[in-house]
């Protein structure tokens, strides 16, 4: 594998990064574009594009993980950090800022918010040494949502470059993704909360505020098959003490193909994050042209809005449904400025 001239890209292995991967590999097939993917057992570095008799990916141990990975950071035309998912990686770096400028942080969130959240001492320690110095000092702050970037400047210092970027294809409409009938199918109005088994989700928070507008006859339906499998048990047992028979709770995986078509029943979306998070089914709801309500003081819902899409307050929850110009205004609107040849075009300034 040769080192020069190369984008290493540092990542785990979330479900989102193989189609990352892939829609870099066909549209950028002339630049060198190499993964370095932490697994729950292993860290492989992986390289789509090696020549023929190469292997494409490596499993890295020991002496190895470290001369490799220490040699491609010094020695790569940019390095990606897609979240902060290796703390060595985050460690090496702190230690080493003049490898700063050529630094692009895509920000997914948690490790923006849990400037928030209360630490352990090695947790302090971390944060203050080592994440704080690299997030103060990277050259560039890719991310679609503007407020999140004034957090990580407010927060951490930081100083780099914000470059408006979707990053991932879980954020842009299907190019084939099937038009949604005007009207209502036939059966009981479904409403989704939330999108996985996190938190951050506030789950019960909606479920009260649900309960008091009577949704009786009404499916209640919750995502539960991603995140911590702890706190999707304690959620399915209280939507379930709340709703009775009218909750659903999914513990299992969908395809992306079934997962769609799951979207495209329901009626009503809830999300009440705090912050930036579920991007993906928000912008697939919308142009399915779905009611979404969201907590309007998170970053995202400021963002969406500003896009001129019609987002509800969580906090003034009904059953009514949208309005066909909101509805139809919001189905144009993501379609113009969430599809591949956007993201594509955002995706040089990284990947090419």
């Amino acid at each position: 594998m040769k080192y020069t001239n190369t984008n290493l890209h540092v990542c785990s292995e979330e479900k989102f990064m193989p189609s990352f991967i892939d829609f870099v590999a066909k549209n950028f097939p002339d630049a060198s574009n190499v993964y370095y993917i932490r697994k729950k057992k292993e860290k492989i570095l992986y390289n789509p594009s090696a020549q023929d008799g190469e292997e494409n990916g490596t499993i890295l141990r020991g002496i190895q993980d470290v001369v490799m990975v220490v040699r491609l950071l010094y020695t790569s035309k940019r390095i990606v950090l897609h979240g902060f998912t290796n703390k060595y990686v985050i460690m090496f770096l702190a230690m080493n800022p003049r490898l700063h400028a050529k630094c692009y942080w895509s920000i997914w969130g948690g490790e923006l918010y849990s400037f928030k959240k209360r630490k352990d001492i090695p947790r302090k320690i971390y944060e203050k040494i080592f994440k704080s110095k690299v997030i103060g000092g990277v050259g560039h702050i890719l991310t679609y949502v503007p407020g999140d970037v004034d957090l990580a400047r407010k927060w951490y210092g930081a100083k780099g470059e914000h470059i408006e970027c979707l990053m991932y294809t879980s954020n842009v409409v299907p190019d084939k993704l099937e038009k949604n009938n005007r009207e209502r199918k036939p059966g009981r109005l479904k409403i989704m909360v939330g999108n996985s088994a996190a938190p951050s989700n506030r789950h019960v928070h909606v479920f009260k505020k649900l309960k008091k507008i009577e949704c009786n006859g009404v499916c209640i339906i919750s995502p539960l098959s991603y995140g911590d499998k702890k706190y999707a048990n304690e959620v399915r047992e209280i939507g379930m003490e709340i709703f009775g028979q009218d909750f659903q709770a999914i513990m299992d995986f969908m395809c992306y193909e079934d997962y769609l078509k799951f979207l495209s029943d329901i009626d009503i979306a809830v999300f009440a994050h705090d912050r930036q998070q579920a991007m993906g089914n928000i912008i697939m709801l919308l142009a399915l042209g779905k009611k979404v309500y969201m907590n309007k003081s998170s970053t995202l819902s400021r963002m969406l809005c500003n896009t001129g899409l019609t987002i509800f307050d969580v906090n003034e929850l009904s059953l009514e449904a949208i309005g066909e110009k909101e509805r139809d205004d919001n189905i144009r609107i993501i379609k113009e400025k969430f599809n591949s040849d956007v993201l594509k075009h955002q995706l040089r300034a990284i990947c090419d």
